[in-house]
């Protein structure tokens, strides 16, 4: 089924709220900012449906999508999303890496991660929605891919661009099966093209897995110091800051984040299974800088202040 929108009918006044609906609707929720709130807004969408996979073309003024976790918890969504930059440019932010996009590139996003779409300029695309179990079961990895530019430079990503842009131009009236098969094609040859593309990246990808487990392992075996810091973590690691940084950010956190979650639940479970009778012993022993700043972050963290959870001596084994 082709399906149509566009804001020209519509109130000037009207027109952002009724895209922001519809991109909402039936893609994904997330908070959109416009550039230049002087202009018209003027935007354009139509949709196609191939079997389980949603083939949009979208003309648009420039702004940007946030999707946070609170979208998210409002608004689950599970499923890949995919962009055919046909006009204009723009950047995507997801799982501590940045595409820039133009022309000809195409690059995947996850709906149910946060990320950040950044249109610098009033932009075409044509956008594929893909079912989450669908893309995973022709490409494992690709909560790995997403924010990964596959450009015109790649053979299998100048077909799979190909492939859009002539699906996109079939006169669709409803979804039957011979399109059914457009769309397992199209989707065959996606996966191809990312998986071709990142394959030279899989080291990297491998050496910053091992990374992580070495920088996790250290920092539970210093939980206790209270100045550990970035720049001292990457030196006893023998890697740079930002190769650290990178390889924290993969996984939507940071160093020093991740390192005061570690210090937060390792003094919740000494303080519930009462290995201490002083909270100021628990939060020297967790790498807290004093008894304050302890309960602070505790408190915030659950709810309670740490007294509450302190046992008395009498109930120390």
């Amino acid at each position: 089924m082709d399906t149509h929108f566009c804001t020209s009918s519509l109130r000037e006044r009207d027109r952002y709220a009724y895209w922001h609906d519809v991109i909402c609707r039936l893609y994904a929720r997330a908070t959109a900012h416009r550039s230049d709130t002087s202009l018209p807004f003027i935007a354009d969408f139509q949709r196609k449906l191939f079997g389980t996979v949603a083939l949009s073309d979208i003309r648009c003024e420039a702004l940007r999508y946030d999707r946070r976790r609170d979208d998210i918890q409002r608004d689950p969504n599970e499923d890949f999303l995919l962009t055919l930059m046909l006009d204009g440019q723009a950047q995507l932010e997801q799982g501590g890496r940045v595409a820039v996009q133009r022309p000809g590139d195409l690059v995947l996003y996850d709906a149910a991660r946060n990320f950040v779409y950044d249109f610098t300029q009033r932009y075409r695309i044509l956008l594929v929605r893909i079912p989450r179990r669908t893309l995973l079961s022709r490409l494992p990895d690709a909560e790995r891919m997403t924010a990964v530019t596959v450009g015109e430079g790649s053979c299998l990503g100048s077909l799979a661009a190909g492939l859009m842009r002539s699906a996109n131009a079939l006169d669709v009236q409803e979804n039957t099966g011979p399109l059914a098969k457009v769309g397992a094609s199209l989707l065959e040859m996606v996966s191809a093209a990312f998986e071709t593309e990142v394959a030279g990246r899989r080291d990297l990808l491998d050496r910053q897995a091992a990374l992580l487990q070495r920088a996790k392992a250290y920092l539970r075996a210093h939980l206790d110091d209270p100045n550990l810091e970035v720049e001292s973590i990457a030196y006893a690691l023998n890697v740079s800051p930002s190769t650290l940084s990178r390889a924290f950010a993969s996984e939507g956190t940071t160093v020093i984040r991740w390192l005061w979650r570690q210090r937060l639940e390792a003094s919740h479970a000494a303080l519930c299974e009462g290995r201490a009778t002083k909270v100021l012993d628990i939060a020297l022993g967790c790498g807290f800088a004093s008894g304050s700043h302890f309960s602070r972050m505790f408190k915030d963290a659950y709810g309670v202040l740490p007294h509450s959870l302190l046992r008395s001596p009498s109930r120390v084994k």
